[in-house]
């Protein structure tokens, strides 16, 4: 049994190495392909622009094309971006709801894990308490990882619009995370650089806190 969990552990680990892999090849993949299509369409408009000498027509063809620019430079990366984190966070919600199925597994006589709403606390807490894990207090990838669960929540609820009354706070993670704003709608803007950040952020907890000895993971679950 004890074995058994040493090999779900390392199983764990490498599930999730691969999973974030997948994550960080289509986002690379996904960004050049929305960039060259861009490029390609800033270079018809202007070969379209060269072939007319009328104003009224350049006016007329610069109206036309200024929907597919506004999809390709607003649109498509926001929805793009936004599929993103909701795909990060979600992994990484797995990934620890994973684990403490898994203490459970090896130690039948334990509560179930029940998580409600609150799904990377309750699990934290529950590795805490019950698989004997030590997590860093002052770890600055879990830091970033709770206003992540706020920018995912308010992306997955309310399609990035935030409330009136959340703005200071989410002007303030704004500024802490980078890559990320709020615009004069309050919907949250996000940069190309932000999911590569939040990946190596879970990542970095993942691998180097949660599944390594960072966390302190107790002897006998790697036994």
């Amino acid at each position: 049994m004890i074995r058994g969990m040493r090999k779900r552990v390392r199983l764990m680990r490498s599930t999730f190495s691969l999973r974030v892999e997948s994550l960080i090849e289509m986002d690379g993949f996904i960004e050049r392909a929305i960039n060259t299509e861009l490029k390609r369409k800033e270079k018809e408009l202007i070969k379209r622009l060269e072939q007319s000498e009328d104003e009224e027509e350049q006016d007329a063809i610069r109206e036309y094309s200024s929907d597919e620019f506004y999809l390709l430079e607003e649109q498509f990366p926001k929805n793009y971006r936004y599929s993103m984190v909701v795909s990060a966070y979600s992994l990484l919600e797995q990934t620890m709801v994973q684990l403490c199925k898994s203490v459970k597994d090896h130690k039948p006589t334990l509560p179930e894990p029940r998580f409600g709403r609150a799904i990377i606390w309750k699990a934290k807490e529950y590795l805490v308490r019950y698989g004997e894990m030590r997590f860093r207090d002052n770890s600055r990838n879990w830091s970033k990882i709770e206003k992540y669960n706020k920018i995912r929540n308010t992306i997955a609820h309310v399609e990035g619009e935030v409330e009136r009354n959340e703005l200071t706070v989410f002007r303030r993670y704004a500024r802490s995370l980078g890559s990320c704003r709020l615009d004069s709608y309050r919907h949250i803007q996000i940069d190309r650089d932000f999911v590569p950040e939040m990946l190596r952020a879970i990542t970095g907890f993942v691998l180097n806190e949660m599944l390594k000895g960072g966390s302190k993971i107790p002897s006998w679950m790697l036994t």
